[in-house]
């Protein structure tokens, strides 16, 4: 990743807040490449928890994670993003205990089990070192619903200080773990930072793990941590590749290197500590198990140290695939205080050349038709953020981000990305979900939920694989199987609607109430001025209507509504000036010439045409066509166009780029067109303008996406 992070606030100023109040337990429902996001309140004491995502019936798990805040006094000191997880019964983990252990300067394991079923669970476990010492075990039992929560040399696990190896488990039934590594810095601030849970039972094999993002010099350092899953000793080589995929040469472990050596136990572990130095240096990992051996399961852990104390972690598991979906979200102003972004990391492990292309969607599903398309060479490695991959993409912005290729396989990773009240930035791992796998129809968990004194967590659901639309429930259970009841916010922008603006005409300056739904005080209405559209917050807000004033040198013509990401239909206002004639901007453009960035608007005679829909006609007829439809570059379609006052002579125009061929009219209210986008047209939204013979005009703003 490029290392001037910015950064994401508890605090969500930006992204509305619509509260669900006190309740134990809170629906969701979606569409593909869709999501939803609540956070808890943060009020009160300490409280602590577990979560179930439980599907609807025929319904199937969606991915999730839950991101926890942890603040010291009214300072955001750290966030650790845990993944939604299924039960195991064999698990493995990595492990480390500082001498002064969880109260101390230095690095503990905090652990958490949930057992959601109906009998009890007896764990037996046992802790070897990393030169593949058993040191010892035992036994614990966790009653049916119970949840247990400690660091690993709190009683019942009693590990020793000073120590670092595996953490090995097995239960009687299936559990719900989770893992955080706590890191106390020089300032005395735990920060926390997600650890792999390994499922032992989930076998091995011998594919080189890529590790999609590593960071070394001017104060940052990465730690890659290899667990070996198996009961058989593991060996192989850890190499570093930069942006381009040269070999880099690193201090690690006190020995400067272009690749460094393993060597790993039976049920052992691994770390290898970069030093640091006085050159940046950023790229992917590549473990590769020699000949006859198996791959152990690795992450990266990168930290950043500003010269006083270590200031963030934030740890980075492996992962394969040809296609992977993420939640991602950024305020209007992620380089301020306050303001957050979402950085993204993609690595290829491959020898050979690959294509790569970034798909953005809205938090409902909606294609946002912005997409890029980027070559990684030979273990190539490209870490920017959202706004930098969609230089258009309008901010702020809640949604799933796709990251797809056709070979070879690589690796990603999602990065939250936010400033604290000191200034500092934070780093939290927004781990994705492979789209390529199966949805497991069972429940998936949270084994831990925190909040009150200063802790929050906030769940981030969505559709993680191939064509998956699900609803179910997400329940809060305390530690003892009873309801937890907790405060919680939706972080979601409904998606807003325009139907009306009153009065239709008036005057420069003056005022109108915009009726709609989903409205609020943070909406923003987008006017037309002779200069371009200027957005302007309303003087007055219900859930149903806004009122706005005109900003200067406005003109007729469209009017939308804003909510976050989401954006209205629009509206027309016909707007006037001296002797109630229709306001509007007048330029002149010299033969041949062209002229871009003016809004031309020009009034339609008194009749009846109306263009308010489009969508792919599909047989058998009765569709309800949206307000607008996505096409991609070098796709024909045909499509139906919906409003009214069509006539046999009407003629549609979307722009340079696409065509239109084959036009019928069905009736006055609809009209069947074929739609054609050429291989070079420009991507995004596009308007689309009907004309009647006698002048009569109307234009579907955004009808047309171009992806």
């Amino acid at each position: 990743m490029r290392i001037r992070f910015r950064v994401f606030f508890l605090f969500l100023t930006a992204i509305p807040l619509t509260g669900f109040g006190q309740t134990n337990s809170q629906t969701f429902s979606f569409g593909d490449r869709a999501a939803t996001s609540i956070i808890t309140d943060g009020s009160g004491s300490l409280s602590i928890g577990y979560g179930r995502v439980v599907p609807d019936g025929g319904q199937t798990a969606p991915s999730g994670v839950a991101i926890f805040g942890e603040r010291s006094g009214s300072t955001l000191i750290s966030e650790a993003g845990v993944p939604a997880s299924p039960v195991i019964q064999n698990g493995r983990i990595y492990a480390e205990v500082s001498p002064n252990g969880f109260s101390g300067r230095g690095a503990d394991i905090g652990l958490s089990i949930a057992n959601p079923g109906p009998a009890p669970a007896t764990i037996s476990f046992t802790y070897t070192r990393s030169d593949g010492t058993d040191l010892g075990g035992g036994s614990y039992t966790l009653g049916a619903g119970l949840q247990k929560s400690s660091y690993l040399d709190q009683a019942p696990w009693n590990l020793p200080l000073n120590f670092q190896g595996t953490f090995t488990f097995t239960s009687t039934v299936p559990i719900a773990v989770v893992a955080l590594q706590l890191y106390n810095n020089e300032r005395g601030e735990p920060l926390i930072t997600t650890l792999p849970v390994i499922d032992t039972n989930a076998g091995a094999n011998s594919t080189p793990a890529l590790l999609s993002h590593f960071a070394d010099g001017l104060g940052w350092s990465t730690a890659v941590i290899l667990v070996n899953q198996t009961e058989t000793a593991q060996t192989g080589t850890i190499v570093f590749h930069d942006d381009i995929g040269n070999v880099v040469t690193l201090t690690a472990n006190s020995t400067t290197a272009a690749s460094f050596a393993y060597s790993i136990p039976k049920h052992s572990s691994f770390k290898l500590q970069t030093q640091g130095g006085v050159n940046l240096q950023g790229g992917s990992a590549t473990v590769t198990p020699d000949a006859g051996s198996n791959t152990p399961v690795p992450l990266s852990v990168f930290s950043f140290y500003n010269g006083q104390a270590t200031q963030t972690q934030a740890g980075v598991p492996s992962n394969l695939g040809t296609a992977f979906r993420t939640y991602v979200e950024a305020t209007a102003n992620p380089r301020a205080i306050g303001g957050y972004d979402a950085g993204i990391a993609v690595a290829n492990g491959s020898a050979s050349q690959g294509t790569v292309t970034f798909e953005l969607y809205t938090a409902t599903g909606a294609p946002t038709g912005l997409s890029t398309t980027i070559q990684l060479t030979a273990f190539g490695h490209k870490s920017q953020f959202i706004d930098e991959f969609f230089p258009g993409l309008a901010l702020p912005f809640q949604g799933i981000l796709r990251i797809s290729t056709s070979s070879p396989e690589i690796s990603v990773v999602a990065l939250r990305i936010r400033y604290n009240e000191r200034g500092e930035f934070l780093m939290t791992t927004m781990p994705p979900s492979n789209e390529m796998l199966q949805a497991r129809t069972a429940e998936v968990y949270f084994p831990q939920v925190v909040t009150g004194a200063g802790w929050t967590t906030q769940f981030n659901l969505f559709s993680g694989v191939t064509n998956q639309a699900t609803s179910g429930t997400l329940t809060f259970v305390k530690p003892d199987d009873t309801p937890f009841n907790i405060g919680i916010n939706n972080l979601i922008a409904a998606p807003v609607t325009l139907t009306s603006i009153a009065p239709s005409t008036v005057a420069q300056a003056g005022t109108v109430v915009l009726t709609g739904t989903n409205m609020s005080s943070s909406n923003i209405v987008v006017f037309t001025t002779g200069f371009g559209t200027v957005s302007v917050t309303p003087s007055a807000a219900t859930s149903t209507s806004l009122t706005a004033t005109l900003p200067p040198n406005t003109i007729t013509g469209s009017v939308f509504v804003l909510n976050g990401s989401q954006q209205s239909a629009s509206v027309i206002l016909q707007v006037t000036g001296s002797a109630g004639l229709p306001q509007m901007t007048t330029f002149n453009v010299a033969a041949g010439a062209n002229t871009t960035g003016t809004d031309i608007y020009v009034p339609p005679p008194a009749g009846s045409l109306s263009f308010t829909a489009i969508g792919i006609v599909v047989s058998g007829g009765g569709n309800a066509y949206p307000a607008s439809a996505t096409l991609s570059k070098g796709s024909s379609q045909r499509m139906a166009l919906v409003g009214t006052g069509f006539t046999s002579s009407t003629t549609v125009s979307p722009g340079p780029g696409v065509t239109v061929s084959g036009v019928t009219l069905s009736s006055s209210t609809e009209i069947l067109a074929t739609i054609s986008v050429s291989e070079t047209a420009a991507p995004g939204p596009r308007s689309i303008t009907v004309v009647n013979p006698d002048g009569d005009a109307s234009i579907l703003t955004g009808g047309l996406i171009i992806q």
